[in-house]
């Protein structure tokens, strides 16, 4: 035996003190992982006007005049007054002509709503981490006493 180390116990249930424990008590660290929710990052759902050229083609109709002669058996001509000469009179017709223009208003219309969606993407990743694990074995010290041996033996 050394200088300053304990005596050693006298029966297998001294172990601590005095206290009967015949056994030593064995942990180790288990591995426990679980998930916390943190920010990620952020989505904006932005708005903004851009601007495209288009092009429509429309028909437009205009009138036109041309002369048409008729000779009087063709049609009755008694829609104008014979003058008191007999003859017609003289003086100026003016008819109205029309055409079509190109008129382009512009509408807001709704099209399609748009909308940010969250979902959840599920994915495995693996977790590898060292843990420790308490061993027991008898120290190399270690003094055996036979019941019918009266001294220790190393």
């Amino acid at each position: 035996m050394t200088t300053g180390s304990a005596p050693p116990p006298t029966s297998a249930t001294d172990t601590a003190g005095g206290q009967g424990r015949d056994y030593l008590v064995r942990s180790e660290e288990q591995l426990h992982v679980g998930t916390d929710r943190v920010v990620a990052g952020y989505a904006r759902l932005e708005k903004f006007t851009v601007t495209e050229t288009q092009t429509i083609t429309v028909e437009l109709t205009h009138e036109e005049v041309r002369l048409v002669q008729t000779t009087a058996a063709d049609e009755p001509l008694n829609q104008q007054k014979p003058a008191s000469s007999g003859l017609p009179a003289d003086g100026d017709r003016w008819m109205v002509l029309s055409r079509e223009e190109v008129v382009v208003t512009k509408r807001i219309v709704p099209v399609e709503r748009v909308r940010l969606e969250v979902y959840p993407v599920t994915q495995q990743q693996e977790v590898t981490e060292q843990v420790r694990k308490e061993q027991i074995d008898t120290a190399p010290e270690t003094t055996w006493i036979s019941e019918h041996d009266s001294g220790p033996r190393t």
